[in-house]
């Protein structure tokens, strides 16, 4: 009796201990956690790029005092040789400070892979909810909380990192004009690996786009949910109850969040460093490029619907240079 009831009670802590590690990660005090470690960490970050623009700044100071003293007609060496011990100082701190930002660029990447999976751990835990049909809940306020993970999701997504590959310089190589057979070979090489790396990256901004879809729909629910006068009322009672007793970690996330747009920043410098790649011959941008520069130098806010369309964007662009590559493998194949 002892060892079945001993055997229960293991199988019962080996069920829980499984449960824990499937959903437990997701329950909202890990996840502010998360979020704060998360926060905290780019708020180091930028104190960190802020020093390293002063030092980049004294020690390009302490160079031109150097040049100057050197163009006299009579330099004195002793007054070099002092701005010169100075400059290995602050040249020291610089690359000191240039490691924080590497390491802190590590822990973040982490942070926003893993602050991803939750979210989309607990963006599908909720939906299930929504189309469960014993849920007794408002189904409002739920698109609402799924709208808030989507939200923020989108803001701490895997990056998406510029080609590696030169576009320009594949675009323009004619593989029939080369009479060496390796280095023929050799940018065909080049040109497959080129199309591997152009297809993930249509992967990723598809998926992104689909996301981002998801969103835009459901917010058009949430806000028709919102023009409700009774929930426009309990939500003004629910906010001031909340800023009363919110703790400081939380509104420094819910003020995070609620400025998404500008959070979208890196994504969109990413996106138009690709773009500007992919400016070659009758590949021609529809975006307003005056926009895009204000939206990349963080001068001009960008909407999600702006967002969506620059993905559209680089998709297409992507999809003209990958059939432009397989035109010439093709091509090559054909002429073999």
């Amino acid at each position: 009796m002892i060892i079945t009831d001993t055997c229960r009670l293991n199988k019962f802590y080996i069920t829980l201990l499984i449960f824990i590690c499937s959903f437990g990660y997701v329950l909202p005090q890990s996840l502010t956690k998360y979020e704060n470690e998360y926060l905290n960490l780019t708020k180091k970050i930028n104190i960190e790029y802020q020093i390293l623009d002063s030092l980049n700044k004294v020690y390009n100071k302490e160079i031109q005092k150097i040049e100057f003293e050197k163009k006299k007609n009579s330099p004195n060496q002793n007054v070099i040789e002092s701005i010169m011990s100075g400059a290995v100082v602050i040249s020291g701190s610089i690359n000191k400070t240039q490691l924080k930002i590497d390491l802190y660029n590590r822990e973040i990447e982490k942070k926003k892979n893993y602050l991803d999976k939750l979210y989309t751990i607990k963006i599908d835990s909720l939906k299930k909810l929504e189309y469960d049909k014993k849920y007794e809940g408002n189904k409002g306020t739920l698109n609402l909380d799924i709208l808030s993970y989507i939200e923020k999701r989108l803001i701490v997504k895997p990056p998406v990192g510029s080609l590696s590959y030169n576009p320009n310089e594949l675009v323009n190589i004619e593989l029939s004009s080369i009479t060496d057979e390796k280095e023929k070979q050799l940018y065909i090489e080049y040109i497959k690996a080129a199309l591997a790396e152009t297809d993930k990256q249509i992967s990723i901004i598809r998926k992104e786009s689909d996301r981002l879809d998801e969103m835009l729909s459901l917010k058009k629910k949430v806000d028709d949910f919102i023009d409700d006068s009774d929930f426009r009322t309990n939500l003004a009672r629910s906010k001031q109850s909340a800023q009363a007793n919110k703790s400081i970690e939380n509104s420094d996330i819910d003020f995070y969040y609620a400025n998404r747009e500008n959070n979208l920043l890196p994504q969109v410098k990413t996106f138009s460093i690709i773009l500007d790649q992919l400016k070659f011959s009758g590949n021609i941008s529809k975006m307003d490029p005056s926009k895009l520069n204000q939206y990349v130098n963080g001068t001009n806010n960008i909407s999600l619907i702006e967002y969506r369309s620059l993905l559209i964007e680089v998709e297409s662009r992507l999809s003209k240079y990958k059939t432009i590559l397989n035109i010439k493998l093709k091509n090559e194949d054909n002429a073999r």
